[in-house]
């Protein structure tokens, strides 16, 4: 097996761990990035008059839609890699490479089974989640349009999710970075023929086809570095498959809960009825451009969930302190830059994506908004990474859902509807909601229990 020998050094200074925590962090703000060039460029092009026609600026809101229904699906398949970040990271850390290679081929085999399984549910139900959320019917059909083919490609996204998170807990991050090159190369020229001729349907064929290719070189390197194993018995991997899946089951609430909330934000949005259309368009393409400055926070995130990880696999609590501690730092001040770029060009981020000027006039109401709670989301995110990496996914699922369902959608409602303030009111509740769930996270890191967690085995 290929030995990380950095991620695992025992850093005996903070500019030891800092070179730890960027060689970790910075190919994976490349790949994040990578990734979320991906939805840009998906998003642009279907807001492209030149490939989508006239009928460009619905068909925006209804991929928008869709893509809320991909997160939703996604926190479910996430969760199996939160899991398999904090068992294979401590087996790592503690040298049991045995346990990574059969914890690694049953994270792969975890997300086929959930991917096939999520397909033919959301098959099953058709139009029915996007009824009451798209304002108009030709939102509706152009959501689903998006979404069925993505159902039918679920297994091959899931398992992509599995192949990145092994490289991560490795910390061997560079290796999904090259590959989003390839991603985004591929997906940039399946897009150009496939949506002249299918639509946004020809979108999502495009990101499934790219994807298949991701996944077939990421698992060949894998098997070449003895990580991934031939399955011979299904029974020898269902106890680490239940294993993982118990353990990320917290976070895939946590994220199915975030993603239902932002769906009833669409919802809210309907409510003001000559600002509908415009204030879903504005809420994709703000969300889609925001999407950027997570960048960072995913970043660091995956690296305090590895390091913390790996430290607790090697009994160094005091290194898993200082790896949370420095993942937060960097993290709060790279993503006050990107909130300040945000704020300052707001319109330029969202004229990127459409032409109509209402939206482009909302959407950077929305992103010079939200801009304010950047540093408190990168506080958030790293410290939820860092009890993720220790094996607590359950403290970051209560506080999200008090954030989410007790003060952003309340909040959302009173203030666009009952006070009147229309779609600022969205964007303020959404950041008020960030700053208090960074405050409890950070609080709950501080107080340090999650350094005594022991992970289940049998």
């Amino acid at each position: 097996m290929a030995r990380s020998t950095l991620a695992l050094a025992k850093d005996s200074s903070n500019w030891g761990l800092l070179s730890v925590v960027l060689s970790i962090s910075i190919p994976v703000v490349i790949t994040n990035t990578l990734q979320t060039i991906v939805g840009l460029v998906d998003t642009k092009m279907v807001g492209d008059p030149f490939l989508m026609g006239k009928e460009a600026d619905v068909a925006l809101a209804g991929v928008g839609v869709a893509r809320v229904a991909v997160w939703l699906i996604f926190s479910i398949l996430i969760s199996a890699g939160v899991g398999g970040t904090a068992y294979i990271a401590r087996y790592y850390g503690a040298k049991r490479h045995e346990e990574v290679k059969i914890y690694s081929t049953a994270l792969i085999l975890l997300a086929v089974f959930l991917g096939v399984s999520l397909g033919i549910f959301g098959l099953s139900l058709g139009k029915l989640p996007f009824v009451k959320i798209a304002a108009t019917p030709t939102i509706l059909n152009y959501s689903y349009d998006y979404m069925f083919v993505t159902y039918i490609g679920m297994a091959i996204l899931a398992s992509n999710v599995s192949v990145i998170t092994i490289f991560n807990a490795l910390a061997r991050t560079v290796y999904p970075m090259y590959l989003l090159v390839i991603n985004n190369v591929f997906n940039f020229i399946g897009n150009l023929i496939l949506i002249p001729r299918m639509g946004v349907g020809g979108c999502a064929l495009s990101t499934v086809l790219t994807t298949l290719i991701v996944v077939i070189i990421g698992s060949f390197i894998l098997h070449r570095q003895r990580i991934l194993i031939g399955v011979s018995r299904l029974g020898d991997y269902l106890v680490p498959m239940k294993n993982m899946f118990l353990l990320g089951l917290p976070f895939a609430i946590q994220m199915g809960i975030r993603a239902s909330a932002f769906m009833l934000l669409y919802v809210i949005i309907r409510q003001l009825t000559d600002l509908a259309g415009v204030g879903q368009s504005a809420l994709a393409v703000g969300s889609q451009a925001e999407a950027l400055a997570y960048m960072p926070g995913l970043a660091f995130a995956t690296a305090a969930s590895t390091l913390v990880g790996q430290s607790l696999g090697m009994e160094d609590t005091a290194r898993a302190i200082r790896s949370g501690w420095l993942t937060i730092t960097l993290a709060v001040i790279v993503m006050t830059v990107v909130g300040v770029l945000f704020f300052v060009f707001a319109e330029e981020f969202v004229a990127f994506f459409t032409t109509n000027v209402s939206v482009i006039k909302e959407g950077a109401g929305y992103m010079r908004i939200s801009a304010v709670c950047e540093p408190f989301l990168g506080v958030a995110m790293v410290s939820s990474g860092v009890l993720r990496g220790a094996g607590d996914t359950i403290s970051p699922l209560f506080i999200g859902v008090f954030a989410l369902w007790g003060i952003r959608l309340p909040l959302a409602y009173v203030l666009a509807v009952s006070f009147g303030f229309g779609l600022a009111g969205v964007w303020w509740a959404m950041t008020v909601s960030v700053i208090l769930e960074a405050t409890l996270l950070s609080l709950k890191f501080i107080k340090g229990n999650w350094k005594y967690i022991k992970l289940r085995e049998g």
